[in-house]
């Protein structure tokens, strides 16, 4: 997560149905090494950490195909996937993180994606989708992904912060800023991870 520029989502309108991927490019682009990729699996690639990286973005109800994922190699299965909430202006309101392989267990079992990429070979022209509600499900599966980015909060997954009571630095690894102040799930260099409110941390110096 740490070459990916969160940041930059609030500055992105993603309004109508074209020219996402190419404003979202310009956002990851700061970091050196993202390209865009033409792959059914993932929309980004990372030349320099090889990390790859799914898009999906929409109000809320999200439709994914169960075809594209049956028999995923090791590889494919640590894609990086983010969900990004799109209010109705068209800005970012919230971004969450999941691996596909995470996913892929939660939604379906192995019978079901092959059944539906066999159905998908013998009728190519079939659409196999399954719907998700993105708000629901994110709230509701914690313990398989993350809340990396909310707007209106004052730091992103993967800030490096200044915990003001333990007075060390520590990363932000997820974010929960339904509350005011907003929580922040943090780390620190022995990898323990807890939570801190925004009004206990500053910036790093």
């Amino acid at each position: 997560m740490s070459t990916i520029n969160l940041a930059g989502l609030k500055d992105v309108n993603l309004k109508g149905q074209g020219g996402s991927e190419k404003k979202l490019l310009n956002i990851f682009q700061i970091h050196k090494g993202w390209r865009r990729i033409s792959n059914s699996l993932y929309d980004f690639e990372n030349v320099i950490s090889h990390q790859k990286v799914e898009i999906k973005k929409q109000k809320n109800q999200q439709w994914i195909d169960p075809s594209k994922y049956s028999n995923l190699t090791d590889t494919q299965k640590k894609i990086l996937m983010i969900f990004l909430q799109i209010d109705d202006d068209g800005d970012v309101e919230a971004a969450h993180a999941v691996s596909t392989e995470n996913l892929v267990d939660r939604l379906w079992d192995s019978d079901t994606m092959e059944a539906a990429h066999k159905l998908k070979q013998v009728c190519p022209q079939v659409q196999v989708k399954y719907p998700i509600m993105v708000k629901k499900f994110f709230s509701t599966h914690t313990d398989i992904s993350k809340t990396v980015y909310k707007k209106g909060s004052s730091y992103v997954a993967g800030d490096t912060v200044y915990d003001t009571l333990q007075e060390e630095t520590v990363k932000i690894v997820s974010i929960h800023a339904e509350t005011i102040p907003a929580l922040y799930t943090v780390v620190d260099i022995c990898d323990n991870e807890y939570t801190l409110s925004e009004d206990d941390i500053k910036e790093a110096e």
